[in-house]
């Protein structure tokens, strides 16, 4: 077994750390606050809000996840399916189904769990009795277990050409629901202060923040060690903070890295400076295809701009010494081209500093094309 996970969420043995965030967290679900969750990609962020629940039996959770959310009514389809996958008891199923019945559910038996599964029609429309059923049915779901709806990427909403009128009917909607507890997840800080500490914004103060950062390095160094203990394999501490600043500290990113390390050794390894180079080819193997996507969309002044970064860092690009370094004349251009990159997630503005949203990304430029 391979113990180290990344790219899913992860819980029990895979979960590390967070024990003040947990108790905080389910404190106030327990009190059916509402709660805003900022974090980078990959932090863990849905992993926490998971064991969350796993640990507090009176919760229970519907997940929606609304990352490239193209419509109204892709949104609310996506509540929908939300809803119709949370509870599978038989006097529930039958009850969503009518509920639900404007959605046109399908039913069905899952062929591996046998369970019963709905579905429903994407090409449906939502009309207003539409969106009163999902949040009728959440109703009905919390009168026999308590609540938690998990809302992931939320601040993809704002890409929605109405995105005004769909925020003040969601909100106009889950305001009422005192009982039921919300919690909305986003990778985009700039954008979900929008939604949230804007106070013309129909969710201005509506949730309590929490932030999402790095796992404490003691705790993640216990962790990775012992995971790595269970193939005898050894690794230093020196080695793991390697590992750290390859990763600048994103969970899932860590989580990847290890996998690659043990997946390129063998049991009773020592780890060494020299397993990265293994460990980092395979995750290049793996998704070589993706990088030469990227690479092939951009314009070449896009590209040397983000060579630029991977080479001197994302700190000063506008600096005289940054311009200098890279023959760029034209501040304008430069800008252009960042804001490119932000807006296609190849970059991503962390306390003034652009960084790579894949780490292994900047290590395969820095290899091939710098």
């Amino acid at each position: 077994m391979i113990p180290f996970v990344y790219g899913t969420v992860v819980t029990k043995d895979f979960f590390c750390g967070r024990e003040d965030a947990i108790l905080r967290i389910d404190e106030l679900l327990l009190s059916s606050q509402n709660i805003v969750l900022n974090g980078e990609r990959r932090i863990g962020k849905s992993s926490l809000i998971v064991e969350v629940i796993r640990r507090q039996k009176k919760l229970t959770g519907i997940y929606v996840d609304l990352m490239e959310v193209k419509s109204k009514e892709d949104l609310f389809q996506r509540l929908a399916r939300g809803v119709l996958s949370a509870n599978y008891q038989k006097s529930m199923f039958e009850l969503l189904s009518k509920t639900l019945a404007n959605f046109k559910p399908q039913i069905g038996i899952d062929p591996v769990t046998q369970l019963p599964t709905l579905s429903i029609d994407s090409k449906t429309k939502i009309e207003d009795n539409s969106i009163d059923a999902i949040f009728s049915s959440i109703v009905e779901i919390n009168k026999k277990q308590k609540i938690v709806v998990f809302i992931d990427e939320f601040q993809d909403v704002i890409k929605l050409k109405e995105y005004r009128l769909i925020l003040s009917v969601l909100r106009g909607k889950i305001q009422y629901l005192s009982d039921v507890s919300f919690v909305y997840a986003g990778s985009i800080r700039n954008q979900m202060e929008h939604i949230f500490a804007d106070n013309d914004s129909p969710f201005f103060k509506s949730a309590i923040p929490i932030t999402v950062g790095p796992i404490k390095q003691d705790l993640l160094v216990k962790f990775i060690k012992k995971r790595f203990n269970i193939g005898k394999r050894s690794i230093s501490e020196d080695i793991i903070k390697e590992i750290f600043s390859i990763t600048d500290m994103v969970t899932g990113d860590i989580q990847q890295f290890c996998e690659a390390i043990w997946s390129t050794s063998s049991y009773g390894d020592e780890i060494k400076n020299d397993s990265f180079k293994k460990a980092i080819e395979l995750i290049f193997s793996h998704e070589n295809m993706v990088y030469e996507r990227i690479f092939g969309e951009l314009t070449n002044f896009q590209l040397k701009v983000l060579k630029a970064v991977a080479k001197y860092g994302g700190r000063e690009i506008y600096s005289n010494n940054f311009f200098e370094k890279n023959g760029f004349t034209n501040a304008s251009s430069v800008k252009r081209s960042i804001d490119k990159l932000v807006k296609t997630k190849i970059l991503f503005i962390y306390k003034k500093e652009y960084k790579f949203a894949n780490p292994f990304f900047k290590l395969w430029l820095l290899k091939n094309y710098t």
